[in-house]
């Protein structure tokens, strides 16, 4: 459920970030930059999953997951605020932060709180629910929000979901670490 929250706001910043960044009526960045920036994340995101495998079991999953979130939210707020195209760049650290710790934390987590004979099930569950129907609502609720009150207004608003997301987070995750089994 908390992931679900996460990606429904995650989906509006990751679909429309490239829309706003180039657009007339948005930042009016430069495809060759916005395209260099989009790169550079991908190999950012690679070395935080790497970095972040070594030593996540130590780490209770309860403060990564809320990382996870507040990534999210400086990410779109970093958007949100950003007078230009130079500045909404800045965004993508937290974007390759925010991808990178979820990769590298999810399958061991749903590893450790779901039985060994239900693991494929649960991660296959997972993925359909938060990338495929979060991921769908997130673009399809982004769209009316960017259409009704601006595209600039939609980052606000997915940034306070990803702020909802941690505090949900707060609530229903174990205070325990990646890799201690719950059952």
């Amino acid at each position: 459920m908390y992931t679900f929250i996460l990606f429904i706001g995650c989906a509006g910043t990751t679909n429309f970030f490239s829309v706003y960044y180039t657009a007339k009526d948005g930042l009016s960045g430069n495809i060759g930059t916005l395209s260099l920036i989009l790169g550079l994340d991908g190999i950012a995101e690679w070395l935080v999953i790497m970095a972040i495998s070594k030593f996540a079991h130590k780490i209770k999953s309860k403060y990564i997951f809320t990382a996870i979130a507040f990534f999210g939210v400086f990410r779109s707020f970093i958007v949100y605020i950003a007078p230009g195209p130079g500045i909404a760049a800045l965004s993508m650290l937290f974007s390759c932060s925010f991808y990178g710790l979820l990769w590298a934390t999810l399958a061991p987590y749903i590893k450790k709180i779901v039985p060994a004979e239900s693991n494929a099930f649960a991660q296959g569950m997972y993925t359909v629910v938060t990338f495929g129907l979060g991921t769908f609502l997130g673009s399809y609720v982004g769209g009316i929000i960017a259409e009704e009150f601006g595209m600039r207004n939609m980052f606000f608003v997915v940034a306070a979901l990803s702020a909802f997301a941690a505090e949900v987070g707060d609530f229903i995750l174990p205070q325990t670490m990646l890799g201690q089994k719950l059952h």
